[in-house]
Protein backbone atom coordinates (compact mmCIF):
# COMPACT_ATOMS: atom_id res chain seq x y z
CA UNK A 1 0.00 0.00 0.00
CA UNK A 2 2.76 2.62 1.23
CA UNK A 3 4.32 1.63 -2.09
CA UNK A 4 1.31 2.46 -4.39
CA UNK A 5 0.93 5.87 -2.24
CA UNK A 6 4.85 6.69 -3.42
CA UNK A 7 4.29 6.06 -7.12
CA UNK A 8 1.32 8.00 -7.55
CA UNK A 9 3.64 11.12 -5.33
CA UNK A 10 6.05 10.86 -7.37
CA UNK A 11 3.45 10.62 -11.12
CA UNK A 12 1.94 13.66 -9.47
CA UNK A 13 5.18 15.73 -9.82
CA UNK A 14 4.77 18.79 -12.06
CA UNK A 15 7.20 18.12 -15.68
CA UNK A 16 8.37 21.45 -15.23
CA UNK A 17 9.93 20.78 -11.57
CA UNK A 18 10.98 17.42 -13.01
CA UNK A 19 13.40 19.04 -15.22
CA UNK A 20 15.00 21.41 -13.41
CA UNK A 21 15.57 18.90 -10.92
CA UNK A 22 17.68 16.87 -13.35
CA UNK A 23 19.49 19.63 -14.49
CA UNK A 24 20.50 20.48 -11.56
CA UNK A 25 21.88 17.21 -10.11
CA UNK A 26 23.83 17.37 -13.53
CA UNK A 27 25.76 20.28 -12.71
CA UNK A 28 29.25 20.41 -11.24
CA UNK A 29 29.83 20.92 -7.63
CA UNK A 30 31.88 24.13 -7.36
CA UNK A 31 34.23 24.46 -3.79
CA UNK A 32 33.97 28.51 -3.20
CA UNK A 33 37.16 30.35 -1.59
CA UNK A 34 36.82 31.59 2.03
CA UNK A 35 35.88 35.21 2.17
CA UNK A 36 39.28 36.61 3.15
CA UNK A 37 40.71 35.26 0.08
CA UNK A 38 39.58 35.73 -3.45
CA UNK A 39 39.66 33.06 -5.79
CA UNK A 40 42.80 32.84 -8.10
CA UNK A 41 42.94 34.62 -11.31
CA UNK A 42 40.06 37.04 -9.76
CA UNK A 43 40.47 40.84 -10.19
CA UNK A 44 40.21 40.54 -6.90
CA UNK A 45 43.16 39.07 -6.16
CA UNK A 46 45.62 41.18 -8.27
CA UNK A 47 47.15 43.69 -5.63
CA UNK A 48 45.88 47.18 -6.38
CA UNK A 49 47.45 50.17 -4.59
CA UNK A 50 44.68 51.87 -2.50
CA UNK A 51 44.21 55.48 -2.76
CA UNK A 52 45.22 58.11 -0.69
CA UNK A 53 42.87 59.41 2.04
CA UNK A 54 41.44 63.24 1.02
CA UNK A 55 42.21 65.97 2.97
CA UNK A 56 38.64 67.09 3.40
CA UNK A 57 37.61 63.29 4.55
CA UNK A 58 35.83 63.49 7.58
CA UNK A 59 34.56 60.44 9.72
CA UNK A 60 30.82 60.06 10.40
CA UNK A 61 29.53 62.67 13.35
CA UNK A 62 27.77 60.04 15.97
CA UNK A 63 25.15 61.42 18.36
CA UNK A 64 26.54 61.64 21.82
CA UNK A 65 23.49 60.88 24.40
CA UNK A 66 23.57 63.16 27.63
CA UNK A 67 25.74 62.60 30.56
CA UNK A 68 23.19 61.83 32.42
CA UNK A 69 22.52 58.31 30.32
CA UNK A 70 26.10 57.50 29.59
CA UNK A 71 28.48 56.00 31.59
CA UNK A 72 32.17 58.19 32.65
CA UNK A 73 34.64 57.22 30.14
CA UNK A 74 38.13 56.58 32.07
CA UNK A 75 40.30 59.92 32.08
CA UNK A 76 43.85 59.09 31.42
CA UNK A 77 46.69 61.18 32.54
CA UNK A 78 46.59 64.63 30.68
CA UNK A 79 48.46 67.89 30.17
CA UNK A 80 46.36 70.04 32.02
CA UNK A 81 48.11 73.04 30.65
CA UNK A 82 46.95 73.03 27.54
CA UNK A 83 44.05 75.15 25.98
CA UNK A 84 41.37 72.74 24.92
CA UNK A 85 38.95 75.53 24.01
CA UNK A 86 37.26 78.73 24.92
CA UNK A 87 33.98 80.08 26.12
CA UNK A 88 31.18 80.07 23.55
CA UNK A 89 28.08 81.16 24.62
CA UNK A 90 26.53 81.17 28.45
CA UNK A 91 22.81 80.58 29.53
CA UNK A 92 22.37 79.69 33.34
CA UNK A 93 24.45 76.98 34.21
CA UNK A 94 24.54 76.02 30.71
CA UNK A 95 28.40 76.72 28.97
CA UNK A 96 28.76 76.01 25.38
CA UNK A 97 32.54 75.74 24.83
CA UNK A 98 33.88 75.76 21.22
CA UNK A 99 36.93 72.64 21.17
CA UNK A 100 40.43 73.68 19.85
CA UNK A 101 42.25 71.27 21.07
CA UNK A 102 41.59 67.33 21.95
CA UNK A 103 38.83 66.44 22.68
CA UNK A 104 38.34 65.29 26.79
CA UNK A 105 35.45 62.49 27.56
CA UNK A 106 32.11 62.84 29.31
CA UNK A 107 31.60 63.74 32.87
CA UNK A 108 35.51 65.54 32.85
CA UNK A 109 35.86 68.82 35.09
CA UNK A 110 37.05 71.94 32.70
CA UNK A 111 38.49 74.88 33.99
CA UNK A 112 40.36 78.25 33.79
CA UNK A 113 44.03 78.86 33.81
CA UNK A 114 43.32 82.08 35.52
CA UNK A 115 40.52 80.78 38.04
CA UNK A 116 41.18 77.27 38.86
CA UNK A 117 38.19 77.35 41.43
CA UNK A 118 35.62 76.87 38.10
CA UNK A 119 34.55 73.22 37.86
CA UNK A 120 32.89 73.21 34.01
CA UNK A 121 31.47 69.66 33.72
CA UNK A 122 30.77 68.09 30.47
CA UNK A 123 27.71 66.96 29.79
CA UNK A 124 27.47 66.30 25.87
CA UNK A 125 28.87 67.55 22.49
CA UNK A 126 26.86 69.00 19.82
CA UNK A 127 28.62 67.81 16.62
CA UNK A 128 32.46 67.82 16.45
CA UNK A 129 33.87 70.80 17.90
CA UNK A 130 31.07 72.43 20.59
CA UNK A 131 30.84 70.53 24.17
CA UNK A 132 28.02 72.10 26.29
CA UNK A 133 29.30 72.12 30.27
CA UNK A 134 27.36 72.33 33.42
CA UNK A 135 28.94 75.50 35.83
CA UNK A 136 28.38 73.25 38.77
CA UNK A 137 29.16 76.26 41.40
CA UNK A 138 27.07 78.97 38.79
CA UNK A 139 31.06 80.49 39.23
CA UNK A 140 30.69 83.89 37.99
CA UNK A 141 34.07 83.97 36.47
CA UNK A 142 33.29 82.12 33.70
CA UNK A 143 32.62 84.60 30.48
CA UNK A 144 32.63 84.55 26.61
CA UNK A 145 35.73 83.69 25.32
CA UNK A 146 37.32 82.35 28.67
CA UNK A 147 39.85 80.01 27.60
CA UNK A 148 39.59 76.31 29.29
CA UNK A 149 41.88 73.62 30.17
CA UNK A 150 41.66 70.21 31.34
CA UNK A 151 42.14 68.53 34.13
CA UNK A 152 42.22 65.04 33.40
CA UNK A 153 39.64 64.13 36.72
CA UNK A 154 35.74 63.73 37.19
CA UNK A 155 34.15 64.24 40.59
CA UNK A 156 35.59 62.05 43.22
CA UNK A 157 34.74 61.93 46.34
CA UNK A 158 37.08 60.95 49.63
CA UNK A 159 36.84 57.12 51.33
CA UNK A 160 37.90 54.62 53.96
CA UNK A 161 37.97 54.98 57.45
CA UNK A 162 40.12 58.28 57.55
CA UNK A 163 36.66 59.94 55.86
CA UNK A 164 34.15 59.26 58.37
CA UNK A 165 33.09 61.91 60.97
CA UNK A 166 32.97 64.29 58.45
CA UNK A 167 30.47 66.81 56.43
CA UNK A 168 31.06 66.49 52.09
CA UNK A 169 29.13 68.91 49.45
CA UNK A 170 28.87 67.34 46.63
CA UNK A 171 32.40 67.67 45.35
CA UNK A 172 33.44 65.99 48.00
CA UNK A 173 35.25 68.75 49.80
CA UNK A 174 35.34 69.42 53.59
CA UNK A 175 32.45 71.79 54.83
CA UNK A 176 32.72 71.21 58.93
CA UNK A 177 35.56 73.94 59.07
CA UNK A 178 38.04 71.35 59.20
CA UNK A 179 41.23 70.89 57.21
CA UNK A 180 40.75 68.33 54.21
CA UNK A 181 43.06 65.33 54.61
CA UNK A 182 45.49 65.30 51.27
CA UNK A 183 46.39 61.50 51.91
CA UNK A 184 43.07 60.04 51.82
CA UNK A 185 42.35 57.95 48.72
CA UNK A 186 39.20 59.24 46.06
CA UNK A 187 37.10 57.84 44.45
CA UNK A 188 35.01 58.89 41.18
CA UNK A 189 31.29 58.58 41.60
CA UNK A 190 30.37 57.80 38.23
CA UNK A 191 32.09 54.63 38.43
CA UNK A 192 29.45 51.65 39.00
CA UNK A 193 31.10 48.78 40.90
CA UNK A 194 30.65 45.20 38.58
CA UNK A 195 27.60 43.67 38.93
CA UNK A 196 27.91 39.87 40.56
CA UNK A 197 26.63 37.14 38.85
CA UNK A 198 26.18 35.60 41.83
CA UNK A 199 22.50 35.31 43.65
CA UNK A 200 22.09 34.54 47.37
CA UNK A 201 18.66 34.19 49.22
CA UNK A 202 19.41 35.89 52.28
CA UNK A 203 16.62 35.56 55.67
CA UNK A 204 14.91 38.58 55.87
CA UNK A 205 16.35 40.13 59.44
CA UNK A 206 14.49 42.83 60.91
CA UNK A 207 16.38 45.98 61.90
CA UNK A 208 15.08 47.50 65.47
CA UNK A 209 14.66 51.52 65.07
CA UNK A 210 13.37 52.22 68.98
CA UNK A 211 10.66 53.68 67.49
CA UNK A 212 7.36 51.72 68.81
CA UNK A 213 5.15 52.48 66.28
CA UNK A 214 7.65 51.68 63.48
CA UNK A 215 8.77 48.21 65.07
CA UNK A 216 5.42 47.24 65.31
CA UNK A 217 2.96 48.54 62.66
CA UNK A 218 5.58 48.96 59.66
CA UNK A 219 8.80 47.58 60.43
CA UNK A 220 12.12 47.61 58.71
CA UNK A 221 13.92 45.11 56.71
CA UNK A 222 17.30 45.16 56.92
CA UNK A 223 18.90 45.75 52.94
CA UNK A 224 15.63 47.12 51.68
CA UNK A 225 14.45 50.43 50.49
CA UNK A 226 12.07 52.36 52.82
CA UNK A 227 10.17 55.22 51.62
CA UNK A 228 8.47 58.34 54.82
CA UNK A 229 5.80 60.40 52.54
CA UNK A 230 4.55 63.17 53.69
CA UNK A 231 3.89 67.13 53.13
CA UNK A 232 4.81 70.09 55.14
CA UNK A 233 5.27 69.94 58.22
CA UNK A 234 4.34 66.19 59.20
CA UNK A 235 7.68 65.23 60.92
CA UNK A 236 9.56 63.81 57.91
CA UNK A 237 13.09 65.34 58.60
CA UNK A 238 12.53 64.73 62.37
CA UNK A 239 12.01 61.35 61.82
CA UNK A 240 14.90 60.78 59.79
CA UNK A 241 16.90 62.33 61.98
CA UNK A 242 15.44 60.11 65.27
CA UNK A 243 15.89 57.21 63.31
CA UNK A 244 19.30 58.02 62.36
CA UNK A 245 20.27 58.84 65.91
CA UNK A 246 18.85 55.18 67.08
CA UNK A 247 20.13 53.23 64.61
CA UNK A 248 23.65 54.37 64.46
CA UNK A 249 24.38 53.11 68.04
CA UNK A 250 25.23 50.10 66.43
CA UNK A 251 28.45 49.50 66.14
CA UNK A 252 28.68 46.88 63.35
CA UNK A 253 27.36 49.55 60.81
CA UNK A 254 27.77 52.76 59.55
CA UNK A 255 25.51 55.63 58.90
CA UNK A 256 25.48 57.84 55.29
CA UNK A 257 23.30 60.90 55.05
CA UNK A 258 23.04 62.86 51.90
CA UNK A 259 20.78 66.20 52.67
CA UNK A 260 19.41 67.15 49.36
CA UNK A 261 17.91 70.24 48.55
CA UNK A 262 16.38 70.79 52.35
CA UNK A 263 17.86 73.19 55.42
CA UNK A 264 21.08 74.25 56.20
CA UNK A 265 19.64 74.32 59.57
CA UNK A 266 18.37 70.94 59.63
CA UNK A 267 21.74 69.74 58.33
CA UNK A 268 23.72 71.83 61.41
CA UNK A 269 21.62 70.22 64.50
CA UNK A 270 21.58 66.56 62.86
CA UNK A 271 25.71 67.03 62.66
CA UNK A 272 25.28 68.75 66.70
CA UNK A 273 23.03 65.66 67.90
CA UNK A 274 25.70 62.96 66.61
CA UNK A 275 28.26 64.67 68.27
CA UNK A 276 27.07 65.37 71.29
CA UNK A 277 26.19 61.17 71.31
CA UNK A 278 29.69 60.36 70.40
CA UNK A 279 28.03 59.16 67.13
CA UNK A 280 30.15 60.80 64.54
CA UNK A 281 32.85 58.22 64.31
CA UNK A 282 30.19 56.16 62.50
CA UNK A 283 28.97 58.41 60.11
CA UNK A 284 29.15 60.09 56.89
CA UNK A 285 26.81 63.56 55.94
CA UNK A 286 26.75 64.43 52.02
CA UNK A 287 25.37 67.87 52.04
CA UNK A 288 23.79 70.04 48.59
CA UNK A 289 21.26 72.00 50.54
CA UNK A 290 18.48 74.43 49.01
CA UNK A 291 21.09 76.95 48.46
CA UNK A 292 23.08 75.30 46.28
CA UNK A 293 23.10 75.47 42.08
CA UNK A 294 20.68 72.34 40.64
CA UNK A 295 23.81 70.98 39.50
CA UNK A 296 25.52 70.79 42.91
CA UNK A 297 22.20 69.03 44.37
CA UNK A 298 21.56 66.50 42.08
CA UNK A 299 25.17 65.30 42.54
CA UNK A 300 25.07 64.82 46.56
CA UNK A 301 23.17 61.51 46.85
CA UNK A 302 25.18 59.98 43.87
CA UNK A 303 28.56 60.88 45.71
CA UNK A 304 26.45 59.48 48.89
CA UNK A 305 25.92 56.58 47.18
CA UNK A 306 29.59 56.52 46.04
CA UNK A 307 30.76 56.41 49.94
CA UNK A 308 28.35 53.95 51.00
CA UNK A 309 29.43 51.93 48.11
CA UNK A 310 33.19 51.55 49.07
CA UNK A 311 32.29 50.57 52.61
CA UNK A 312 30.21 48.02 51.53
CA UNK A 313 32.00 46.01 49.18
CA UNK A 314 35.81 46.86 50.28
CA UNK A 315 35.63 47.26 53.62
CA UNK A 316 31.81 44.72 54.04
CA UNK A 317 30.40 46.42 56.00
CA UNK A 318 26.47 47.22 55.95
CA UNK A 319 25.30 50.71 55.53
CA UNK A 320 22.21 52.50 56.60
CA UNK A 321 21.68 55.33 54.09
CA UNK A 322 19.19 58.72 54.89
CA UNK A 323 18.04 60.59 52.19
CA UNK A 324 16.34 63.77 53.19
CA UNK A 325 14.85 64.84 50.55
CA UNK A 326 14.37 62.26 47.57
CA UNK A 327 12.15 64.51 46.13
CA UNK A 328 14.21 67.52 46.00
CA UNK A 329 16.60 64.85 44.16
CA UNK A 330 14.12 65.26 41.21
CA UNK A 331 13.18 68.72 41.62
CA UNK A 332 17.13 69.60 40.76
CA UNK A 333 17.28 67.13 37.72
CA UNK A 334 14.36 68.78 36.32
CA UNK A 335 15.70 72.17 36.73
CA UNK A 336 19.16 71.06 35.14
CA UNK A 337 17.32 69.36 32.23
CA UNK A 338 15.24 72.46 31.54
CA UNK A 339 18.71 73.87 31.36
CA UNK A 340 20.18 72.23 28.93
CA UNK A 341 16.76 72.65 26.94
CA UNK A 342 14.93 69.49 27.28
CA UNK A 343 11.22 69.61 26.63
CA UNK A 344 9.66 68.39 29.79
CA UNK A 345 7.34 65.11 30.27
CA UNK A 346 3.87 65.73 30.31
CA UNK A 347 4.00 66.14 34.11
CA UNK A 348 6.32 69.15 33.93
CA UNK A 349 8.89 66.33 35.36
CA UNK A 350 12.34 66.19 32.85
CA UNK A 351 11.84 63.37 30.47
CA UNK A 352 14.18 61.36 31.90
CA UNK A 353 12.40 60.78 35.17
CA UNK A 354 12.77 56.96 35.47
CA UNK A 355 16.13 56.52 34.51
CA UNK A 356 17.15 59.04 36.62
CA UNK A 357 15.60 57.53 40.14
CA UNK A 358 16.69 54.08 38.96
CA UNK A 359 20.58 54.95 38.53
CA UNK A 360 20.72 55.92 42.20
CA UNK A 361 18.24 53.24 43.39
CA UNK A 362 19.88 50.35 41.29
CA UNK A 363 23.12 51.72 43.32
CA UNK A 364 21.48 51.13 46.74
CA UNK A 365 21.32 47.46 46.70
CA UNK A 366 22.81 44.58 48.84
CA UNK A 367 25.15 41.93 47.51
CA UNK A 368 27.44 39.20 49.39
CA UNK A 369 30.15 41.47 50.42
CA UNK A 370 27.29 43.94 52.43
CA UNK A 371 23.89 45.49 52.98
CA UNK A 372 22.92 48.92 52.21
CA UNK A 373 19.69 50.00 54.05
CA UNK A 374 18.05 53.16 52.80
CA UNK A 375 15.42 55.29 54.32
CA UNK A 376 14.65 58.30 52.04
CA UNK A 377 11.54 61.32 53.09
CA UNK A 378 10.07 61.99 50.26
CA UNK A 379 8.18 65.20 50.00
CA UNK A 380 4.49 65.46 48.26
CA UNK A 381 3.40 69.01 46.76
CA UNK A 382 0.52 70.65 48.18
CA UNK A 383 -0.23 67.21 49.64
CA UNK A 384 -1.41 65.17 46.37
CA UNK A 385 -0.20 61.86 46.38
CA UNK A 386 -1.16 61.50 43.06
CA UNK A 387 1.97 63.44 41.98
CA UNK A 388 3.87 62.17 38.64
CA UNK A 389 7.02 62.22 40.68
CA UNK A 390 6.06 61.09 44.08
CA UNK A 391 4.36 57.91 42.52
CA UNK A 392 7.46 57.29 40.63
CA UNK A 393 9.71 57.20 43.67
CA UNK A 394 7.09 54.81 45.97
CA UNK A 395 7.04 52.66 42.62
CA UNK A 396 11.17 52.28 42.99
CA UNK A 397 10.54 51.37 47.49
CA UNK A 398 9.96 48.23 49.44
CA UNK A 399 7.77 49.90 51.48
CA UNK A 400 6.32 53.13 52.09
CA UNK A 401 5.14 54.93 55.65
CA UNK A 402 2.82 57.87 55.07
CA UNK A 403 2.69 60.55 57.65
CA UNK A 404 -0.55 62.14 57.96
CA UNK A 405 -1.63 65.47 58.40
CA UNK A 406 -4.46 65.14 60.51
CA UNK A 407 -2.61 62.74 62.89
CA UNK A 408 0.23 66.00 63.09
CA UNK A 409 -2.40 68.37 63.92
CA UNK A 410 -3.38 66.14 66.94
CA UNK A 411 -0.10 66.46 68.27
CA UNK A 412 0.81 63.09 67.87
CA UNK A 413 4.50 62.39 66.61
CA UNK A 414 5.00 60.64 64.63
CA UNK A 415 1.74 60.76 62.66
CA UNK A 416 1.76 57.56 61.10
Amino acid sequence: MNEKLKVKRKAKRHPEHEARHKAASKQPVIIMPPKDEPAPGSAASVPVAKPAASATQTEPLRAVAPAQEQEAEPVKKVNTNEVVGQVKSIRGLAVQIAMTGSRPPLRELLTMPDAPEVNLEIQSYEGSSTAVCINLANSPQVRRGSKVVRTGKTITVPVTEGALGRMYNSLGQPIDNKPADPNLPRRGIYKTPVASQEFKAFKPELLETGIKVIDFFAPFVKGRKIGIVGGAGVGKTVLTMELMNNVASDKTSLSVFAGVGERIREGHELYETLRDNNLLGRAAMFFGQMNETPALRSLVAISAATFAEYFRDEEKRNILFFVDNIYRFVQALTELSTVVGRIPSEGGYQPTLFSDLRRLQDRLSSNENGSITSVQAIYIPADDLSDPAVQEIQQQLDSVIVLSRVVAEAGIRPAV
